[in-house]
């Protein structure tokens, strides 16, 4: 009842700012300019969707969007350890050279939080939004997450999926933790096993503990918008709607939904009931909240995201096994939440996603988008395979024997033998993350201050121990190590700072650990 009590406050101010933001105009705007000192560098404003950063091109948002929009934050920091913090969505422009903000707070100023880029985030992080001790479970980050939407799609059934898990399993994975897509359950809202599909939902779950397999299901929001069930939910007005007062309507490929609207206290405990069902009754271990696609139609359209993300996801803060798509919305909480990559650009993925820890989303991870694996060359299987599983959220996206190549096959079975051994760190890590917020997979510059990597964008670290390279087109790439001792995947020991060429010819994957 205090953790209903403590949400129910929360989405009240969450919405009560909202509605403020609606006399923006009327209210009189101040301007702050905030000079970059030289050989300063500034990351900010972005939780997806961000530029390059640190920022060298100009841009501007405009107060308005960032009220409208969750994957926009008011925080800036800077790899001299200063930060820009307003607790309203402010307006920014930025040339290069100064930044030009205007809010209604008044004068807004950087502040200095240190003398590095790691201080300025922490300082900003901990005086301003600090993280809530909420549960975590470390298997998150220790065990991969076996897809099965390419696999399956939307036709799963509990024998195709056991007969998956026991496959994994002869080839070595002998735990982790299935994730159902969309396709378990009905489209009408019940939440509940298609008993066409998975006819014994508790037996099918059993079996897969027995495998050694954790069993998380994909949750949204949406319903089927046609039928008795969505008359019913017009008529009791537990639909979401616009500002207009008509219904919000999500389009995917298998056709038009409505959502439910999870702000209203009566839509909340029917699916905290719903969930709790499949928890004790079927002894299913977490759930997946996703509400991507519905959170691409709001955006920019009207006020309604941010109190919708906050309410979405508050109602997994009760599960240690919980994670959120999109994670924008979920920058109190230390759980996974996936960012979104439009391309398979290593640049463009690990821009996104220590982006994303920089603004306070600390274990975000980047799905690169998905590939015809029917039509894909093996070698390109292998590197989408090796981007996901050196993540903070290790992911197999499909199958591994979908990689013909021999030689590229058995390099992945070493990679993920690799990413296991990781994962008593990446759970140590993930321990303190919930005190500390810092981010999971961070950046060079976070970790290795003035050292020259400001402006590195395509290698980063797992924690303060994995240097992960991933790699290019080419035959070679260079990778720069920073002071201390690193051991590559093969045993190979170098002592930096040192620049080398590494070899990723045969799929190799380059991953270097501190000692």
């Amino acid at each position: 009842m205090q953790h209903k009590t403590l949400t129910l406050r929360h989405i009240t101010l969450t919405v009560t700012l909202l509605f403020a933001s609606l006399v923006l105009n009327a209210q009189e705007l101040q301007t702050s300019h905030i000079n970059v000192n030289r050989g300063e560098k500034w990351w900010g404003a972005f939780v997806s969707n961000a530029p390059h950063e640190p920022f060298a091109e100009p841009f501007e948002i405009s107060a308005d969007t960032a009220y409208r929009q969750a994957s926009v934050a008011p925080m800036f920091i800077s790899s001299t350890g200063r930060y820009i913090w307003s607790s309203w969505p402010v307006g920014v422009r930025f040339d290069g050279k100064e930044f030009v903000i205007t809010s209604t707070e008044g004068q807004i100023k950087a502040q200095k939080g240190g003398r590095t880029l790691r201080d300025a985030y922490l300082v900003c992080r901990h005086r301003n939004f600090p993280p809530h001790l909420n549960p975590v479970s470390g298997e998150l980050y220790s065990l991969p997450l076996i897809e099965t939407n390419l696999e399956f799609g939307f036709m799963q059934s509990a024998d195709a999926i056991i007969q998956y898990a026991r496959r994994l399993k002869d080839i070595g994975i002998t735990e982790g933790i299935v994730v159902l897509s969309e396709g378990w359950s009905p489209l009408d809202g019940s939440l509940d096993f298609d008993r066409n599909f998975y006819p014994d939902p508790a037996g099918f779950v059993a079996q897969l503990h027995s495998l050694g397999f954790k069993v998380m299901l994909s949750i949204t929001p949406y319903r089927t918008a046609s039928g008795r069930g969505y008359v019913e939910a017009m008529r009791k007005g537990t639909l979401l709607r616009d500002l207009s007062g008509a219904p919000v309507f999500v389009q995917s490929d298998m056709g038009f939904f409505a959502v439910c609207d999870v702000t209203r206290s009566e839509c909340r405990d029917d699916i905290e009931s719903k969930l709790k069902r499949l928890s004790e009754q079927y002894g299913v271990d977490g759930f997946r909240f996703d509400c991507e696609q519905l959170s691409h139609t709001l955006r920019g359209r009207t006020a309604l995201e941010r109190p919708f993300l906050a309410a979405w996801h508050s109602l997994g803060g009760s599960y240690a096994l919980a994670e959120y798509i999109p994670g924008g919305a979920s920058l109190e909480r230390y759980a996974p939440s996936r960012v979104t990559a439009h391309d398979c650009d290593p640049t463009t993925y690990i821009n996104n996603m220590l982006t994303a820890g920089l603004m306070g989303v600390s274990s975000a991870y980047a799905a690169t988008p998905d590939i015809d694996i029917a039509k894909a060359d093996d070698l390109t299987k292998l590197r989408t395979l090796q981007q996901e599983l050196m993540m903070p959220v290790a992911r197999v996206g499909f199958a591994p024997w979908r990689i013909t190549n021999k030689t590229y096959y058995q390099e992945y079975m070493r990679n993920l033998s690799l990413r296991l051994a990781m994962g008593g760190h990446l759970r140590q890590v993930a321990d303190e993350g919930v005190k500390t917020a810092e981010p999971m997979a961070r950046h060079m510059e976070y970790l290795f201050p003035r050292s020259g990597f400001a402006d590195c964008s395509n290698q980063y670290m797992l924690g303060d121990k994995y240097l992960i390279a991933p790699a290019t087109e080419e035959a070679h790439r260079m990778v720069r190590l920073p002071r201390g001792v690193w051991t590559d995947t093969e045993g190979k020991r170098y002592k930096g700072p040192v620049v080398i060429n590494a070899d990723t010819s045969e799929g190799k994957l380059l991953c270097f650990e501190l000692n």
